[in-house]
C-alpha cells in the first residue's frame, strides 16, 4: 500500500534502499546528495517551470550516474512520479518537448543495464531523434534495437522497432518501406496482444495512408485506433489520434469539422503539459482557419506553433510554423516575408532530412516567384518540387507541383503544355479525393482553354 503521507521524492528514495552507513566512503558525498534531492530540499512551487519540477530526480540521476550505479539510475528514469500524473520521468520529458535532456539521460545509460532494459533506452533514443527531426539518428537507434530485440526473442521490442522505423521513412518520404515496416509491425503487436502498441501503429498506418492521398483507408485505420486509446484511458495518445483525423478533413475539405477535432487535441495537450501535442494542434487549427480566409487568427496560431516549437527545439514545428506563415504572407500580398520563411522552412526540412517538407517548401517558394512574374525561377523550383514528389511516391505533391507547373507553363505561353499539365493535376487529385487540388486544377484548366479559344471546354 502507498504511503500517502510522503513526497515522491521520499518514496523514491525508500524505494532505491540506499543504507548511507554501508556504501563506501568514496561514494558515500553522491549518496548524500541524492538523499537531500528527493528528501530534505524543498518541494518545487505548483507554478515552477516543468524543468524545476523534476530537477531533483535529474540531479539524483546525475550522481548515481557519476558512481556508476546504473540501476538505481535506471530506477529513476523509469519512476512514475505523483506530480506528473503518474507518467515516468523519461516519457514524461519528452510529452514536455525536452528532447535533448532525454537523450542526455539515455546516452549515460546506453549499454550499462540488462538487454531488455537497453531495449527500452535504444528506443527512447530513436524515438527522442525523431522527434527532433535527426532521422538519420533516429533509424540507427531504431536499428541497433531491433538487432537486440530478434536476439532476445522479445516480440514487442520487434514490434515496437519496426513501427519505428515505418514512421521515420514516411516522414522522409519513403511510402513502400514505411509500409513494409508498419505492416510487419502490425502483424506482431496482433499477436502480442499489446493493445496500446496496436493502436500506435494503426494511427501510423493511418498517417503514412494519408499522406499517399488514400484518406478513407487513412480515416479506417485512425478510427479503429482512437476506439482501443479511449477504451485504455490514454489522453495523449488520443489527442495526436484526433489531429491526425483532422488533418484529412483538412485534405477533404472539411475545414469546420478539422477545427471540432483540433480543439479536442489542443484541450487534451495543454491539460496534460504536451508540448508536441500543443505545437501540431496550433499548426491544424492554423491550417484550417488558413483555409477558411480567417488570415489573422491563422497567423495567431502558427505564431504560438513556431513560438512553442523553438522553446523545445522542435525542428519539424519550427518549419511547419514557418511554411504556415509563409502561407498567410502570401495571401496578403507581402511576397518578400513570404518567401523568407518559406526559404527558412526549406533550410529546416533540408537539415533534418525531411524530403516531404524539402518538396513542399520549394514548391511554395516557386509559387511566390510566379506571383511576381518570374516565371522561369517558378519553373525551377516547381519542378523541384515534382521531382522529389515523385520519388517518394507522394501523390498528392506530384498534383500539387503539375497544377503549379501548368500555371507557369500558361504564363509563359505555352497553353497546349499547360492543359496537358493541368489536367494530370486535375486527374490525379480526383483519383485521391483531394478536392482543393482538383477546384484549382479545373479553375486554371478554364483560363487555358479560354486562351485557345475553347469556350465550351472551358465552361465544363
Amino acid at each position: 500500500m502507498k504511503d500517502n503521507t510522503k513526497t515522491s521524492g521520499e518514496l523514491l528514495f525508500k524505494q532505491l534502499s540506499i543504507n548511507l552507513d554501508e556504501v563506501p566512503i568514496e561514494k558515500l558525498t553522491h549518496y548524500i546528495a541524492v538523499e537531500y534531492f528527493l528528501t530534505i530540499e524543498d518541494e518545487p512551487a505548483y507554478d515552477a517551470t516543468n524543468f524545476k519540477k523534476v530537477n531533483r530526480y535529474l540531479q539524483s540521476f546525475d550522481h548515481l550516474c557519476a558512481i556508476e550505479d546504473w540501476n538505481r539510475a535506471s530506477q529513476i528514469l523509469t519512476y512514475s512520479i505523483g506530480i506528473l500524473n503518474q507518467e515516468q520521468l523519461h516519457i514524461q520529458l519528452g510529452y514536455w518537448g525536452y528532447h535533448h535532456e532525454q537523450i542526455n539521460l539515455y546516452k549515460q545509460l546506453v549499454n550499462k543495464l540488462d538487454l531488455e532494459s537497453n531495449l527500452m533506452i535504444l528506443v527512447g533514443l530513436a524515438n527522442s531523434y525523431r522527434q527532433l527531426g535527426l532521422y538519420d539518428d533516429s533509424l540507427n537507434y531504431y536499428n541497433r534495437s531491433l538487432d537486440i530485440a530478434k536476439k532476445i526473442g522479445s516480440p514487442l521490442y520487434i514490434a515496437a522497432a519496426l513501427a519505428g522505423k515505418g514512421t521515420v521513412y514516411d516522414l522522409q518520404g519513403e511510402s513502400s518501406k514505411a509500409i513494409e515496416s508498419l505492416t510487419l509491425s502490425l502483424e506482431i503487436s496482433h499477436k502480442t496482444n499489446n493493445l496500446s502498441l496496436k493502436a500506435t501503429v494503426m494511427s501510423s498506418l493511418g498517417n503514412l495512408y494519408e499522406s499517399l492521398g488514400q484518406y478513407s483507408k487513412a480515416l479506417d485505420y485512425h478510427h479503429q485506433s482512437l476506439l482501443i486509446i479511449q477504451k485504455l484511458g490514454d489522453k495523449k495518445l488520443e489527442g495526436s489520434i484526433l489531429g491526425n483525423i483532422a488533418a484529412i478533413y483538412i485534405s477533404l475539405g472539411s475545414y469546420h469539422q478539422a477545427i471540432k477535432y483540433q480543439e479536442q487535441y489542443l484541450n487534451i495537450a495543454q491539460a496534460n503539459n504536451y508540448k508536441e501535442g500543443e505545437i501540431n494542434a496550433f499548426g491544424g487549427l492554423a491550417s484550417s482557419y488558413t483555409y477558411l480566409g480567417n488570415y489573422d487568427l491563422a497567423r495567431e496560431y502558427y505564431q504560438k506553433q513556431l513560438s512553442t516549437a523553438k522553446e523545445t527545439d522542435n525542428k519539424q514545428g519550427e518549419a511547419n510554423a514557418n511554411s504556415g506563415l509563409g502561407s498567410i504572407y502570401q495571401s496578403w500580398g507581402q511576397y518578400a516575408k513570404a518567401e523568407d520563411h518559406f526559404k527558412l522552412a526549406l533550410e529546416i526540412s533540408q537539415e533534418i532530412g525531411n524530403r516531404r517538407g524539402e518538396a513542399n517548401a520549394s514548391g511554395n517558394i516557386g509559387t511566390i516567384y510566379l506571383l511576381q512574374g518570374q516565371y522561369h525561377q517558378a519553373l525551377q523550383y516547381h519542378r523541384k518540387h515534382l521531382k522529389i514528389s515523385q520519388e517518394i511516391e507522394d501523390i498528392r505533391g506530384i498534383s500539387v507541383a503539375l497544377g503549379n507547373l501548368g500555371a507557369d507553363l500558361y504564363c509563359l505561353g505555352n497553353i497546349p503544355q499547360a492543359i496537358t499539365t493541368l489536367e494530370k493535376s486535375r486527374n490525379l487529385a480526383q483519383s485521391i479525393g483531394y478536392k482543393k487540388g482538383e477546384g484549382e486544377a479545373v479553375g486554371n484548366l478554364g483560363n487555358a482553354y479560354r486562351a485557345q479559344g475553347k469556350y465550351q471546354q472551358a465552361r465544363e
